[in-house]
């Protein structure tokens, strides 16, 4: 099942993240809203309540749960960082660790509230463009590249 949810939005965000690979800044603004949009449908949020509920006891699901949900998706930014780390377009050390905070940052809270059921749906397009807006501003805050002087200086 985790699988069938995750085959929905992996092409997707490899499309987003080649297509914009020159524009981090754009890209990441792209996957931001995918990624809110898909997880925060009333669905995927039951499936990970029941996946929490069993995993004390089924510790295996939860391994299975987050390794072909939400890891899959940390692969795949981790991919996207390391290349633009290497493109100089990004300051990312650790590509894995920008993906899990990136990810973070977008569920901030939200993610808490829906789970215990504070708050219920999906997010209206308002809260979606907000939590994806100040996800981007963070991590591109700890993650913007130095930008060379590129100013030419008389000789």
């Amino acid at each position: 099942m985790v699988e069938r949810y995750a085959s929905r939005i992996e092409p997707r965000l490899r499309l987003i993240l080649k297509r914009h690979c020159e524009d981090p800044e754009r890209a990441l603004a792209k996957a931001a809203r995918i990624i809110l949009a898909f997880e925060f449908e009333p669905e995927l949020i039951a499936l990970h309540r029941a996946v929490i509920a069993a995993s004390g006891d089924l510790p295996d699901i939860g391994e299975t749960f987050y390794r072909l949900g939400p890891g899959r998706g940390v692969q795949l930014l981790a991919e996207f960082f390391r290349d633009c780390h290497a493109r100089q377009l990004l300051r990312v050390e650790d590509p894995v660790a920008s993906g899990e905070i990136f990810m973070a940052l977008l569920n901030r809270g939200v993610l808490n509230r829906r789970l215990v059921r504070a708050e219920i749906g999906p997010l209206t397009p308002r809260e979606t463009k907000r939590q994806a807006d100040t996800a981007l501003a963070v991590f591109l805050a700890a993650h913007r590249a130095p930008r060379a002087d590129r100013s030419i200086t008389p000789g």
